[in-house]
């Protein structure tokens, strides 16, 4: 009985998921990025999330939660680097941006061994970071 007092104006139409209109296709057209924009968006999503982590560390107090939620952020951040295939001096050159003065050259030490970066990227790295 409740049932029939439903309006149909109230039923759900998803026609327009499958219409083939220029409209349509202007935006699906619209809605896809390039491999470089989601490069460029996860890099960007890397920094924040390592200046994230690191701002919390100078904190006074950070509790247990908040320290748990921000290795996770760049887990995920770094696993959204390496799905869209982003160059390794790309992520090391991000990752050193974000990290402490005090902690780049371990970091790039780090990243260069583990990406097997070439003498010549370290040393743009350093020159790029000041770290000479």
């Amino acid at each position: 009985m409740a049932d029939a007092r439903v309006s149909k104006t109230r039923e759900v139409n998803t026609s327009w998921r499958f219409d083939s209109s220029p409209r349509h296709q202007h935006m699906e057209n619209n809605l896809q990025v390039t491999n470089e924009e989601i490069i460029q968006f996860s890099l960007a999503n890397l920094e924040e999330c390592v200046q994230d982590y690191y701002s919390a560390q100078k904190r006074a107090f950070v509790s247990e939660e908040e320290r748990l939620r921000l290795d996770k952020d760049v887990t995920v951040a770094f696993s959204l680097v390496y799905s869209a295939k982003a160059p390794p001096f790309e992520i090391t050159s991000t990752v050193i941006s974000g990290t402490p003065k005090e902690l780049r050259p371990s970091h790039l030490e780090r990243f260069a061994k583990g990406f097997g970066l070439s003498e010549k990227e370290v040393e743009s790295i350093k020159i790029l970071f000041d770290m000479k």
